[in-house]
């Protein structure tokens, strides 16, 4: 077994995680084939090798084919009423 161990003293995104991961060996076929599993909708996965700033590595992209629907902007809306809160 190995055993890999992650110093994330300012967290990591997905897609630095996975590409950290195509960088160190997982093959992209096998990646593709277990995400196929969570049947997720039409996307598209976009996977080179890239270099910002002097630091070269694996960039991972996520294309979505299908139009999303956007989050409500206001989940804490009662409704269009009015009312206080003092007391509370």
């Amino acid at each position: 077994m190995k055993t890999l161990y992650l110093d994330l003293f300012s967290g990591i995104s997905g897609d630095m995680f996975l590409g950290a991961m195509l960088d160190l060996g997982l093959d992209k076929s096998y990646l593709r084939e277990q995400l196929a599993l969570l049947d997720v909708g039409d996307y598209e996965l976009r996977i080179h090798r890239s270099s910002r700033s002097s630091v070269e590595g694996v960039k991972f992209d996520v294309l979505l084919n299908a139009p999303q629907n956007p989050p409500d902007q206001n989940v804490s809306s009662h409704g269009g009423h009015s009312h206080s809160h003092s007391g509370h």
